[in-house]
């Protein structure tokens, strides 16, 4: 459930709105909305984010999300000088200071900011870290801006809260930043995390806008002292005669974790088929390849984190994965994993060696520090997907390594999440990977104070804890068998051999594979729907021959051969009607095999008086009873001839066929008749519907008070109270509809009268006629 600075943030984050150009305007002071654009792509989603908002609409969320912004700009005290700004920054600003508009449009600069409600209901703030360079008190701003956001909701204002500040470098806005901005005076550190409990105050420099501060600056020249001890302690002769590796390595810019996976993520390093190998249990480190065209990148590496040589680096890199290999906690069963991702995986489950290999897979996993020193990972989406409880076994990755240094060690951390998907990776991985069970959702800020947990599915622990028992059931049945316990030596990890370095090229994904790759696609899916097609016109013809050979051998399922009923209803229009029940009887039973044919599909002997019951009334034919008593499988042929002759049941217990030269007199009276009893019974319940319109009225007008009174960003609040407005009108429109209804039924009570009135003295006419044909048959029959 997102509050309401982040859903409104979100909707310029999430690039569900966004504004072009001129549509944000200066006037010399302040900014003002002339336009807002919705991104067509998405128009489904801001269609969500509306209903679950407890917006009436799209346009609705809109109205408001405009209403709230131009509410920022009210606040003098988010108006940075646009000349306070460093260059880099403002030149992708629009014209003018920044101000509440714009510090919030940041949002929408390919999510420069981002900004989501953590667990506890406060706020995770990720940034990319040239802001925070380029704009003075860039901190306090945001934290204010979530400020005066939260005062304009009743459930929110004036209460404290607590923003955590994660920064990164976001690639995605290197086309609005240059890659290095020049830092300003008024630049403030991250603080990490700043509780809020007033009106945050904004200190601008009082000089000159973008001459650096010193102050402010990180400095490193405290460090020093520590770093050259630690530097001479290293590369000193006799700790370098030492076979032991130290791990307390770094470089300007990336400590440990990121050194050694960037290895893999920049192409340094990487592993070919049968380098890494699997012994049942572990993986093991076979062979390295460095990458021929980067070896010069590799050297710069090596130098910068005080490596003897690339082999002295490349030795370190495999300690560090075996060391990363001895975690249990880090492995994953390959059946528990997506079969589109682990077909690109080694043998064997996934373990530390092949997780931290993952990040040679065209950059599926990328990871990189922040400015704080804490990280920001970005990885490809399928593996989020395809792999459980992804996100703590990344950050339990990044633990494992810290452990191995002594600064680092211990120490908590955070990690900034973000997901996307790598094209590169094609191809490894196929386009759509299934959902696994224990998919974790994207946590987006995880701080990490211990070692993080990795849970499994239920049946996947079930499953394992039935093959242990096994396993362990065999071992002891081999023992006692061989009459001497056997100790299973653990296979080597420590590494204590060095891996052969091999000099070779990667395969990189180029766009002439891309291509390649599209046009295999293109070839498989064609080939799909010509055999779909294929197989579509097989069954369509094998139905109709089975249909023709099914009416060869006598199906009359689509046909009426003369049956009892129509003999029934040839034998009243021949008489005139008239007939009792046991005349119609008699002659049935005088006619059969002569004059109709009872279906060979009827079990029993017909049953005469409940069909004459089905024939009075129609609306029988598709009961129970009908399949019941009658011959299956001719509902289509009753109803046919039902339609065309109708009977029914005379005041004096004859029966007569009332369908006349064109006119159904029989079934205008069943008509009239229940159209009478309709109209009758919701006239009288006019009176009700009146009552409940009016009670629901008054209701739905407390409601919009009470919504009223709540103001227009209590969104928390609101929200209930529009889902029981939205139910009461709903059930308002469907009393006015009867209302209505029985209105109209009221008004026509006079003409249904009329028509059966009307009915009656033609029925009167009709059955005269039979009388004098009845009279005529008897004369006949002598």
């Amino acid at each position: 459930m997102q509050d309401l600075p982040v859903l409104m943030l979100s909707l310029l984050s999430d690039d569900l709105l966004f504004f072009q150009e001129g549509e944000i305007a200066w006037d010399g002071k302040r900014h003002s909305i002339r336009g807002i654009q919705a991104n067509a792509p998405k128009l489904d989603e801001l269609s969500a984010v509306a209903e679950e908002g407890g917006f009436d609409d799209g346009p609705d969320l809109v109205k408001h999300f405009v209403a709230l912004i131009v509410k920022l700009e009210d606040d003098e005290g988010l108006v940075v000088p646009r000349d306070a700004i460093a260059p880099e920054i403002s030149n992708s600003l629009p014209e003018g200071d920044l101000t509440g508009i714009t510090l919030a449009n940041l949002a929408a600069f390919a999510r420069a900011i981002i900004v989501r409600n953590t667990d506890d209901g406060n706020y995770g703030v990720l940034y990319d870290s040239r802001l925070a360079v380029g704009i003075p008190c860039f901190f306090n701003l945001m934290a204010r801006l979530i400020w005066d956001m939260r005062q304009l909701s009743l459930s929110l204002a004036g209460k404290p809260f607590t923003v955590a500040f994660v920064g990164s470098r976001n690639f995605d806005a290197d086309v609005l930043f240059p890659t290095t901005v020049s830092s300003v005076a008024g630049r403030q550190e991250n603080p990490l995390s700043m509780t809020v409990d007033q009106c945050p105050s904004i200190n601008l420099p009082s000089g000159s806008a973008n001459t650096p501060a010193s102050k402010s600056a990180p400095s490193a020249s405290k460090k020093q002292p520590a770093d050259s001890q630690a530097k001479a302690e290293r590369h000193a002769p006799g700790k370098r005669k030492e076979a032991k590796l130290d791990f307390e390595r770094s470089t300007a810019t990336q400590d440990l974790p990121v050194l050694m996976l960037s290895l893999l993520s920049d192409d340094l390093l990487f592993f070919q088929e049968d380098d890494i190998a699997w012994d049942g249990k572990h993986h093991s480190i076979q062979g390295i390849h460095a990458n021929e065209p980067k070896l010069d990148d590799l050297k710069t590496v090596a130098e910068e984190g005080e490596f003897g040589d690339t082999s002295d680096l490349v030795n370190h890199f495999a300690a560090l994965l075996a060391k990363v290999e001895e975690d249990e906690g880090l492995i994953i069963p390959r059946i528990a994993i997506a079969p589109g991702i682990s077909k690109a995986l080694p043998e064997g489950d996934l373990t530390g060696i092949t997780l931290a290999n993952l990040a040679a897979y065209a950059q599926a996993i990328t990871i990189c520090n922040t400015n704080d020193g804490d990280y920001a990972v970005r990885c490809d989406n399928r593996l989020t997907a395809g792999i459980p409880c992804f996100y703590n076994l990344v950050a339990r990755l990044i633990w494992d390594m810290r452990q191995l240094s002594r600064s680092l060690a211990g120490k908590p951390f955070t990690i900034a999440f973000s997901e996307r998907k790598s094209m590169d990776a094609d191809m490894y991985f196929p386009r759509v990977v299934g959902h696994v069970a224990g998919k974790q959702k994207n946590p987006l800020l995880k701080r990490v104070r211990h070692c993080p947990p990795v849970w499994l599915p239920y049946e996947i622990e079930e499953e394992l804890k039935k093959k242990k028992a096994a396993d362990k059931l065999a071992a002891k049945d081999a023992s006692s068998t061989e009459g001497k316990s056997s100790v299973q030596a653990e296979p080597n990890r420590t590494l204590l051999q060095k891996p052969p370095l091999q000099i070779a090229e990667k395969k990189t994904y180029t766009e002439e594979d891309r291509r390649k790759d599209e046009e295999a696609r293109e070839a498989a899916l064609q080939a799909a729907v010509e055999a779909g097609a294929e197989q579509y016109a097989l069954k369509q013809h094998e139905a109709v021959v089975e249909r023709f050979e099914a009416g060869r051998k006598g199906d009359k399922r689509t046909t009426f051969d003369g049956g009892p009923r129509e003999r029934v209803c040839h034998h009243l229009f021949e008489c005139g009607g008239g007939l009792t029940e046991q005349e119609i009887f008699d002659d049935l039973n005088r006619t059969r095999n002569v004059k109709w044919r009872q279906s060979s599909s009827n079990g029993g002997s017909v049953k005469y008086d409940k069909m004459l019951q089905l024939m009075s009334d129609p609306s029988r034919t598709i009961t129970n009873e009908y399949q019941r008593y009658l011959p299956m499988g001719e509902a289509a042929q009753m109803a046919k001839l039902l339609d065309e002759q109708k009977t029914i049941k005379s005041d004096n217990g004859m029966w007569f066929l009332w369908c006349h030269d064109g006119v159904d007199w029989g079934q205008r009276l069943l008509n009239a008749r229940a159209a009478h009893a309709d109209a009758t019974e919701k006239s009288g319940n006019i009176e009700r519907l009146e009552k409940e319109k009016s009670s629901l009225l008054a209701e739905k007008e407390e409601l919009q008070g009470r919504i009223k009174q709540l103001g227009l960003f209590d969104f928390k609040g609101r929200k209930p109270l529009k889902e029981c407005l939205s139910a009461i009108e709903s059930e308002l429109s469907q009393k006015e509809g009867l209302l209505k209804d029985a209105r109209a039924k009221r008004d026509a009570l006079p003409a249904i009268e009329g028509e059966l009135k009307a009915i009656r003295k033609a029925c009167q006419s009709e059955y005269r006629d039979y009388l004098i044909r009845r009279e005529r048959y008897e004369e006949r029959m002598g």
